[in-house]
């Protein structure tokens, strides 16, 4: 659901970022 692809997007950027 919308949720899911958001919380995939985080994890993305959040890994990105290296928080």
């Amino acid at each position: 659901g919308i949720l899911d692809v958001a919380k995939t997007l985080v994890g993305k950027l959040r890994n990105v970022l290296g928080i």
